[in-house]
C-alpha cells in the first residue's frame, strides 16, 4: 500500500515536471518567433510624445518608469469595449486607470505605495479652477510675505533624514509651503498641490540632478524654494486648466472620479470582487530595475507626512535570507534555468562584480517571481471568464546573467491556466540614451554608463479560459 502511494506521488511529480517542461518549450519557441518577426508598428511608439492633456499630467509628478499612455490606450481600445472594467494591479502613476477612464471604461487600480495612489488620483481628474486659483494665490502671498522662522516639517521614524537632503536656509520656506498647502480645506485641491510640489523638490535638494536613484550630491547648489515653487504653482494651474477643458468641466470630473476605484494595497491580495473585471492591463516592475520605495521617499514624506516602513518591492524580500539551493518548481522551467545560471555565477572569477551582488541576485529571484505568481493568480480571480490579461514587460541583465522576466511571467501564467493570445516586440527607444546601472542593475545616472538599458520590451496578451 505504501509502495503504491509512493509510486502514485512520484508519478504526479513526474507529470508536473513534464507539464512545466512543455510550457517552457512553448514559451521559448513563441518568444523566438516573436523576435524574428518585424517589430509591431501598432505598439512600437516613440517614448517622448504628447498625446494631450491626459499625458501632460505626468508633469505633475514624473513617476519613475511610467510606461507610455498611448501604449496603454491602444491595448485598452483593442481588447475591451466601452463600459467594461479595466484592472491594473501595479497602478504606479495611474497610466492604465487614466487611459481606461479617458476611453470610456471603468478602472480598478491598486498599488502598494500610498504615495503612488495619491499621484494617480491627482492625475486622474482636475479640480475646480477657481478653487485652485484662490489656493495658489494664498500660497504665493505666504511664500513672499517674509522669511518664516518656525520649522515643523514631519520627522520620519524609518530613517528619512530630510534635514540632510535640503539646505538649512530652505527649511523654513519648505515648512511654510507645506503648512499653507495643508491648511487648504478642499481635499482634492490639497492633493493636487501636494503632488505637484512634490514633483519639484529635487531641484531644491541635494539629490543628484542626473540620477534616477536617490543619490546625495555634495557639490550641488540647490535652487531656492521661491525660485522653484512659484513658477511651479503656475505650471500646476496651467496643467489643471487644460485637463478641466479637456474633460468638459464639472460633469467630466464627476464621471472620471466615479469611474475609477484606486486603492493602496497588495497586488497579491486584490480587494476587488471575483470576476469583476473584463480586462487587465499592467506594466509590473522589472526585476531589480528600480526600488520604487527608495525613489518615493521624498514624495511620501512630502505628501503623506511619513515614509512607509519597508520597501514594498517584492524582490527585496529575499535580501538577508539564506541562499536557496534550488528553484521552486511552481515557478517553471524558464525560471529554473535562470536560477541555475545565477547560481553558477558564484563560481565565476574575474567577472567584474562582487560575490555579494551575485548572492543578492540569487536571494532576490525566488521571492520576486513567487510574488509575481501570486499576483497573476489574483488577476485570474478578478478577471471574468474569457477576460484578457495584457502585460508590458522587459528582460533585464544583472551580474552578466539575463533574467528573462517576460518569458518567466508568461510561463507562470500558462501554468495557472491562462491561454496565450499574442506576443509582440516593441523597441525601447530610450535605450539609445545611456543609463548607467549599479552592480545590482538598478538605474543610476546618464553619465559614464556601464551598460545600456534593455532595448526590447514585450507586450504579452493572454486570455483566461
Amino acid at each position: 500500500m505504501a509502495d503504491h502511494a509512493w509510486g502514485q506521488g512520484h508519478g504526479i511529480l513526474a507529470m508536473a515536471k513534464t507539464s512545466a517542461m512543455r510550457f517552457g518549450r512553448e514559451v521559448r519557441e513563441c518568444f523566438r518567433f516573436a523576435r524574428r518577426k518585424p517589430v509591431s508598428p501598432y505598439y512600437d511608439l516613440p517614448t517622448f510624445c504628447d498625446h494631450g492633456p491626459d499625458h501632460r499630467t505626468t508633469k505633475l509628478h514624473r513617476y519613475t518608469a511610467c510606461y507610455l499612455p498611448e501604449l496603454a490606450g491602444r491595448l485598452i481600445r483593442r481588447h475591451s469595449r466601452p463600459g467594461e472594467v479595466v484592472l491594473d494591479g501595479f497602478l504606479g502613476g495611474g497610466t492604465t486607470a487614466i487611459q481606461a477612464v479617458a476611453n470610456g471604461r471603468k478602472a480598478l487600480g491598486i498599488d502598494v505605495h500610498p504615495a503612488a495612489v495619491e499621484i494617480a488620483k491627482a492625475r486622474l481628474a482636475p479640480v475646480f479652477p477657481k478653487a485652485l486659483d484662490g489656493a495658489v494665490e494664498r500660497i504665493k502671498r505666504g511664500l513672499t510675505r517674509g522669511q518664516p522662522t518656525r520649522v515643523d516639517l514631519p520627522a520620519d521614524p524609518h530613517g528619512w533624514d530630510w534635514e540632510r537632503w535640503f539646505p538649512n536656509k530652505s527649511h523654513p520656506l519648505l515648512s511654510q509651503l507645506r503648512r499653507l498647502i495643508m491648511d487648504i480645506p478642499r481635499g482634492d485641491v490639497r492633493r493636487l498641490l501636494l503632488v505637484g510640489t512634490a514633483g519639484a523638490l529635487k531641484p531644491v535638494s541635494f539629490w543628484y540632478s542626473h540620477a534616477t536613484k536617490l543619490q546625495f550630491d555634495t557639490s550641488k547648489s540647490p535652487q531656492g524654494v521661491q525660485e522653484v515653487m512659484i513658477p511651479r504653482l503656475d505650471e500646476i494651474r496651467k496643467i489643471n486648466c487644460e485637463l478641466w477643458e479637456h474633460v468638459g468641466g464639472r460633469e467630466g470630473i464627476f464621471q472620471r472620479r466615479n469611474s475609477a476605484t484606486l486603492e493602496a494595497g497588495d497586488c497579491c491580495a486584490l480587494p476587488f470582487d471575483s470576476e469583476s473585471a473584463d480586462l487587465a492591463v499592467s506594466s509590473p516592475p522589472y526585476f531589480i530595475a528600480y526600488d520604487y520605495a527608495k525613489l518615493l521617499r521624498v514624495t511620501s514624506w512630502w505628501i503623506l507626512g511619513r515614509v512607509p516602513d519597508g520597501s514594498g518591492h517584492v524582490e527585496v524580500a529575499g535580501r538577508g535570507k539564506d541562499l536557496a539551493k534550488e528553484a521552486p518548481p511552481q515557478l517553471g522551467e524558464i525560471f529554473r534555468r535562470a536560477f541555475c545560471a545565477a547560481s553558477h555565477s558564484l563560481d565565476a572569477e574575474g567577472s567584474g562584480y562582487s560575490l555579494s551582488h551575485a548572492r543578492t541576485l540569487i536571494r532576490s529571484l525566488p521571492p520576486f517571481f513567487d510574488g509575481f505568481r501570486r499576483a497573476l493568480s489574483e488577476f485570474s480571480r478578478v478577471l471574468r471568464p474569457r477576460g484578457k490579461l495584457c502585460l508590458v514587460l522587459g528582460n533585464t541583465r544583472h551580474c552578466n546573467i539575463t533574467v528573462p522576466t517576460a518569458e518567466i511571467a508568461t510561463e507562470i501564467a500558462l501554468m495557472q491556466g491562462f491561454r496565450r493570445v499574442a506576443i509582440h516586440v516593441r523597441r525601447q527607444h530610450s535605450a539609445t540614451q545611456p543609463q548607467a546601472r549599479d552592480a545590482l542593475g538598478q538605474f543610476t545616472s546618464d553619465e559614464g554608463p556601464s551598460q545600456y538599458s534593455y532595448r526590447d520590451e514585450y507586450v504579452v496578451v493572454l486570455r483566461k479560459p
